[in-house]
């Protein structure tokens, strides 16, 4: 397990798709440092948490969903799956190793995030503040579990499908609430007296301001999705 996963995250870091989206950050960063001057307002880390999230849906996770599904993929039509399904004792472990490696990734660009963020705010004039580190610490492994319970989710898909558009799409569909839609209105035609808000993974984060019970919700859903994927992968044949 210890070599594939070696293997996995060489093949991340010297690879060009790793580093498209901090590239992109840079660009925007540059840009967004001629619009207009903030001098004077304080913002608290906490606020700072806020804003990474609305802006993470799209400017994160959508290039994190890119990149997962295309390494996955990648590796399957080129045969690398292929070539250490024979070194490993049992068909579970790719799995494992790519929810660990996009647990890392999660964790890498949502730094990376947050760090654009804390500098274009100050470069831009705003004075930063602590406010609550408790609420901060908590926020901050909230928004980094839904980016892995999102990984898992992916994960699981790929093994079931293996099918890069069908992961491309999802992406798109999951980070701009369009699945959520889905389930809420068809929910709503069949029974309105249901109310599944507060117990999906992004809108039940936004909408409720308990963070305890979305933490608890978001570590219900990756332990779900990173079990399915690990044994729908041990169910399956390899495939070229």
């Amino acid at each position: 397990m210890g070599r594939i996963l070696k293997t996995d995250l060489y093949r991340i870091f010297h690879g060009l798709a790793f580093y498209m989206f901090p590239a992109a950050l840079m660009l925007i960063f540059i840009l967004s440092l001629t619009m207009g001057d903030e001098a004077g307002i304080t913002m608290s880390v906490e606020g700072i948490l806020e804003d990474t999230f609305v802006t993470a849906r799209y400017l994160t996770f959508m290039p994190l969903g890119f990149l997962v599904t295309y390494l996955w993929n990648t590796e399957t039509r080129n045969g690398f799956i292929k070539n250490i399904a024979g070194n490993v004792t049992g068909r579970h472990i790719p799995a494992v190793t790519k929810l660990v490696t996009g647990a890392l990734i999660t964790v890498i660009y949502m730094i990376i995030t947050i760090g654009f963020m804390l500098v274009g705010n100050l470069l831009n004039g705003y004075t930063i503040v602590w406010g609550d580190p408790g609420r901060s610490i908590i926020k901050l492994g909230l928004w980094i579990l839904i980016g892995m319970a999102f990984v898992a989710l992916m994960e699981l898909v790929h093994e079931l499908t293996h099918s890069a558009a069908l992961g491309y799409i999802l992406t798109i569909a999951i980070w701009t609430g369009m699945v959520e839609e889905l389930i809420l209105n068809i929910v709503a035609l069949i029974d309105s007296k249901i109310d599944l808000i507060g117990y999906t993974l992004i809108y039940g984060m936004l909408i409720e301001d308990r963070l305890w019970v979305s933490l608890i919700r978001t570590i219900v859903y990756l332990a779900v999705f990173a079990v399915l994927a690990v044994f729908t992968a041990k169910k399956r044949d390899v495939k070229a």
